[in-house]
């Protein structure tokens, strides 16, 4: 389903970058490749960079990529650190917009045409796209989970009577609803403009693995920024494509102790500490 208002706001053909964090699950990577493939993408000119943390991404000959696609291996210093990398690239490119993304993870055909649409004509917001379990097919609640660890009073985005599949987003697509308001972005999926990365500077690599995209939230919100998810832009997410942990408690408890760590103010070396006491956790 196309915003028609987003696509005649978007003036000639601009120059965006879609990064992917590979780490050992070469399959999660050619499926996500693929369903860019398969996007809306005709008026947009995209690349595609592949930043390999493991060393093992291989091409599939059956993988169509009709777009520039480029593949950087690099030490893998952690989820943050990748994307960094990856929006250094494609921004240095000239790129306009980039949207940085899990490999665990489908596109919907619309959902990146609607994330850099809306992004590059609206700079004072952060946008993501609504998450959906690749198998449960309902409506992921992550970026729902952490409104309270925010420096203002934000509304959850997805609030419960909402909660459900696609016929609940669908729903409140028709009553006119385009995009809800949170807290906290997931960064598994999480799009930049050029200033907007030139202000924040990306993610803070001090977080190895989780909570990155809670602290970039705050930062965000701090400058000014409002956070957006967009409910024309559907991703599908496939759980523990990074870790093997499909149950989600690690990265529940890891999130919520870190952000209430943020939001209290406390030192760098609080929140290392607190992710060290937690990491063992995240390994499923």
């Amino acid at each position: 389903m196309i915003d028609k208002k987003a696509e005649e706001n978007l003036s000639s053909t601009p120059r965006c970058g879609v990064v992917i964090v590979h780490y050992k699950k070469n399959n999660d990577t050619l499926r996500a490749l693929q369903s860019i493939e398969e996007s809306n993408t005709k008026k947009l000119k995209l690349k595609v960079l592949i930043i390999d943390t493991s060393g093992d991404f291989k091409r599939d000959e059956q993988t169509s990529v009709s777009h520039k696609l480029g593949v950087i291996q690099t030490e893998n210093r952690g989820y943050g650190a990748a994307c960094n990398e990856g929006l250094k690239r494609l921004f240095h490119d000239e790129c306009d917009a980039v949207t940085v993304s899990n490999a665990d993870v489908l596109f919907d055909k619309e959902c990146l045409f609607t994330l850099f649409s809306a992004a590059l004509t609206d700079e004072s917001s952060l946008y993501a796209p609504v998450l959906l379990d690749g198998k449960t097919k309902q409506i992921e609640t992550l970026t729902q989970q952490l409104s309270y660890a925010s420096a203002r009073s934000i509304p959850a985005c997805l609030p419960k009577n909402h909660e459900g599949g696609i016929a609940s987003l669908n729903s409140m697509i028709q009553q006119g609803i385009t995009s809800l308001q949170t807290g906290v972005q997931c960064g598994c999926c999480l799009c930049f403009t050029r200033k907007q990365y030139e202000k924040l500077k990306g993610f803070d690599e001090d977080f190895f693995l989780y909570s990155e995209d809670c602290e970039l939230s705050l930062r965000a919100l701090r400058k000014g920024y409002s956070l957006k998810v967009l409910l024309r832009a559907q991703l599908w997410h496939y759980h523990g494509g990074s870790t093997g942990d499909t149950h989600g408690v690690s990265t529940f408890i890891t999130t919520h102790v870190t952000a209430y760590f943020l939001h209290q103010g406390f030192s760098l070396f609080s929140r290392n500490l607190t992710f060290s006491l937690l990491s063992p956790l995240c390994k499923g």
